[in-house]
């Protein structure tokens, strides 16, 4: 049976991994938001990056 300490890490780490996945689904899917956003609203090239380009200081 792993000591207590020990579980603690793997739960600690399962959460940051857990984190960074979600983080990579969000940044990997901005591309395809962009896509639908500009045919959905009709947004330029320059207005599509001034509303998706805050994730880069994410």
């Amino acid at each position: 049976m792993p000591k207590p300490q020990n579980r603690r890490r793997w739960f600690i780490l399962s959460i940051r991994v857990l984190a960074q996945a979600c983080f990579a689904i969000t940044f990997a899917g901005i591309p395809v938001a962009g896509m639908l956003m500009r045919e959905q609203y009709s947004f330029s090239t320059p207005e599509l990056g001034l509303i998706l380009g805050p994730w880069a200081w994410v």
